[in-house]
This record gives C-alpha cells, sequence and structure tokens, in this order.
C-alpha cells in the first residue's frame, strides 16, 4: 500500500498553487498589459496572491472564478469589492448565493453592465 505523507501532500499542494500563479501572471500580461505590466514580478505575484485570498474570503475557489476575480480587480480597481463608487460589487459579494459560480456570474454580469455604460 502507498502511504502519502503530509509533507509531501503539502508539496504537492505548493507546487499546483505555483503553477497557477505563474498561469494566471501569463494571462494578466496578456489581457490587462497596461494594468499590471509596469509591476515588477514580486509584486505582480504579490498582487495575484492579496487577490487570491480576497477571493477565497468570497467563497471563489475554482481557478476560473479567481481569475475572474483577479480579472475584475485590474479594471475597477485593487479593491473594487470595497470601493464606495461600486457599491454594486460589495452588494454582490456579501449576498449569499446557490454556488460560487453563480455569484461569479452575477458579478460579471453587472460588471460588464457597468464597464459597457462607463
Amino acid at each position: 500500500m502507498l502511504t502519502i505523507r503530509r509533507e509531501q501532500l503539502n508539496l504537492l499542494a505548493t507546487g499546483r498553487r505555483k503553477d497557477f500563479e505563474t498561469r494566471l501572471a501569463g494571462h494578466l500580461l496578456r489581457f490587462f498589459p497596461d494594468k499590471v505590466s509596469f509591476l515588477g514580478e514580486g509584486e505582480l505575484q504579490a498582487f495575484i496572491r492579496q487577490g487570491s485570498a480576497r477571493a477565497a474570503g468570497y467563497g471563489f475557489d475554482s481557478e476560473r472564478d479567481i481569475c475572474k476575480y483577479l480579472g475584475l480587480m485590474c479594471v475597477f480597481g485593487r479593491d473594487f469589492d470595497s470601493d464606495s463608487r461600486l457599491p454594486w460589487a460589495a452588494e454582490i459579494l456579501r449576498k449569499p448565493f446557490r454556488t460560487s459560480r453563480s455569484k461569479m456570474n452575477r458579478l460579471m454580469e453587472v460588471a460588464l453592465a457597468h464597464a459597457e455604460s462607463a
């Protein structure tokens, strides 16, 4: 029988997280270069970690939803979730939804409407 120790699981999780962060950095640099290209590598990683933690705080745990959350940070500002000029964001993020995907879908729907009207 194969036994995996906690240390081994932690290494796998760390490797997976770093891989996701690398892919996410590439995505942000490709689609939001004017918002992130001036950041150094360390600053970009900090931005990604901060955004990922904030997304998790709202119940987003899939890579897809975390990626979208960081995209919203690029478009509406790092603190869009608490910006008094964007009350719709905080309202949606604090509201309970049946699933995190439905919450993100609603957030993106409203965000797109606001971006188009701006």
